[in-house]
Formats: structure tokens, C-alpha cells, sequence
């Protein structure tokens, strides 16, 4: 409920309202894991926190002809967004579905290939949902999915809340350890111990170093980066004053990130996670 709540009434909206922009900082976190996926024409793909809908869009074209493509995500501001999108691109073989994967009921054995970008790791009681994932996939199907690593590797993380916070107000509560939040999944034995507790083989978990150089200047970036993640509902609701003193002051500690020619290059550090759905059912126990 926690995650609803934030997807529809914190961040949803921001993120809709800056597809394009915030899609400029997504896309490398997707990159690997969207070209070891390996969609091919014909399959069938289920796109969990599918967002926007631009891995959905881009994994319809892969798919293309006579594939078909479920992107899933309970943020009904980014379902909208998605399908708004959809209907100005054409992509054939598309549709999006505002569903808690969680809760929702995926025909069984019916997809090819699951794909995540930055969702598994916010599922609320992760377990139960890989467990419907798995269900989901065929004998032999792949799951492909991206987490963060350690905050500590992804030191700007952060920087949005920490420069914003005294400018915008309340924010809604961050995670505390063991909660899903971006940084569930830093320990790989997290993520491995699910799917395999889930019914998944062949796992592997690999680290993907990337740089983010979003457009515009270092205010610009902190705008972009504030609406990411928990001050995006605040920041939206405060004053043109305190948002643009909260700008400036996540600017300033986006200095150690900025070149001498004022772009702001940010390292991401990402988790390409992997695995496989048994080939056939007398290997999967009683799950």
C-alpha cells in the first residue's frame, strides 16, 4: 500500500508530466539488461514498472511482427502517460495494465520474457511477486531486471532530498532498512536468495558501471533530479521561491559532479540481474 500510495500521490505525476527528461537519466540503467533480454519477433514480453512506457515501446519494436508486450505498473499517472504515448507511436502489439504485479493474475506459462527496469527492488513483498513472475513465464522463460548497487556507489542519489528537503516541506517517509527502496537489492545476495526461494535457475547477477550526462545546466539537472524521487510531490505543490531556492541548493552539491565545461556527468552503478524459469515443471518442485 506504501508503494501505491507514493507512485500515485508523490512521484506518479512528476514523472508523467518529465517522461522525456527523466527517461534521459533511466535508459542507462536499462541498456544491459534490455540487450541480454534478447526479445526476439514473435514473443510474448510482460514489462513490470513499466512507467512511462519507453522499455514497453522499445521492447514492442523487438518483438515486432507478431509479438505482443504487457507493460504493468500501479502508477495510474504513468499508465496514463504510456498509453498516451503508445497512441501518438503506433507500436503494435501494445498494451498497459495498472496493476500491483503482486496482486495481479498473469495467465500462467504464457510469457516468454519478463523485464524490469528499477521495480523488483520496490516490490513490497518481493517474494510473492517473483513467485507470480515465474508463474507467468513459460518452461525455459527469462527473466531479465536492473537494481541499483550500493548507495555508496551511487553517491548522488540522495543529493535530491538532502539539498530540497528544507525548502519544500514534509516529504513522505523514506525506507528504512529491510523496506523496499532504491537500495533493497545493494547486497546481490538479496535479489539471489528470492529467485531462487521463487523457483528460478541459472541465476546470475552482474555489475553495469554507466555515466548519466542529463541535458541542461547543473539547475537544470537538480530541477529533473528533485522530481525523481521523494521531493517531486512537494516540490510540484511548493512556492516558485522555495522550489527555486531548493534547486539552487541541490545544484551546489551537484558541483563535485560537473566538468569544467558544466556538464553534470553522474556515475550509475546497477545491479543486470538474471534468471530462468525451469524447462519443465518436474523441476520446480511444488512451488
Amino acid at each position: 500500500m506504501r508503494q501505491l500510495e507514493y507512485w500515485n500521490e508523490h512521484a506518479g505525476e512528476s514523472w508523467a508530466e518529465n517522461a522525456d527528461a527523466l527517461e534521459s537519466i533511466n535508459a542507462a540503467s536499462g541498456a544491459d539488461a534490455m540487450r541480454r533480454a534478447r526479445a526476439r519477433p514473435g514473443e510474448v514480453v510482460l514489462d513490470v514498472g513499466c512507467g512511462t512506457g519507453a522499455t514497453t515501446l522499445a521492447l514492442g519494436r523487438a518483438v515486432a511482427p507478431g509479438g505482443r508486450v504487457t507493460g504493468v505498473d500501479l502508477s495510474a499517472p504513468m499508465i496514463r502517460e504510456a498509453r498516451r504515448a503508445q497512441a501518438e507511436l503506433d507500436v503494435p502489439g501494445i498494451e498497459f495494465l495498472e496493476a500491483d504485479v503482486e496482486l495481479a493474475r498473469f495467465e500462467p506459462a504464457s510469457v516468454d520474457v519478463v523485464f524490469s527496469r528499477m521495480c523488483l527492488m520496490l516490490l513490497d513483498n518481493p517474494a510473492a511477486g517473483l513467485g507470480a513472475l515465474r508463474r507467468a513465464l513459460r518452461p525455459g522463460g527469462r527473466l531479465l531486471a536492473t537494481a541499483f548497487r550500493d548507495i555508496a556507489e551511487n553517491p548522488w542519489l540522495p543529493l535530491a532530498v538532502i539539498g530540497a528537503a528544507p525548502f519544500i516541506g514534509a516529504l513522505p517517509p523514506l525506507p528504512l532498512p529491510g523496506e523496499p527502496g532504491p537500495f533493497t537489492f545493494a547486497d546481490p545476495d538479496v535479489p539471489r536468495a528470492l529467485l531462487q526461494t521463487a523457483g528460478f535457475v541459472d541465476i546470475e547477477i552482474v555489475a553495469v558501471d554507466t555515466a548519466v550526462t542529463p541535458s541542461g545546466s547543473p539547475e537544470d539537472v537538480a530541477a529533473l533530479l528533485i522530481q525523481l524521487g521523494p521531493a517531486g510531490g512537494p516540490y510540484r505543490r511548493a512556492t516558485p521561491d522555495r522550489r527555486a531556492r531548493a534547486r539552487q541548493a541541490v545544484a551546489a552539491l551537484l558541483g563535485r559532479f560537473v566538468d569544467d565545461a558544466g556538464r553534470v556527468t553522474l556515475p550509475n552503478a546497477t545491479w543486470t540481474i538474471s534468471a530462468r524459469r525451469p524447462d519443465s515443471c518436474q523441476h520446480e518442485g511444488t512451488r
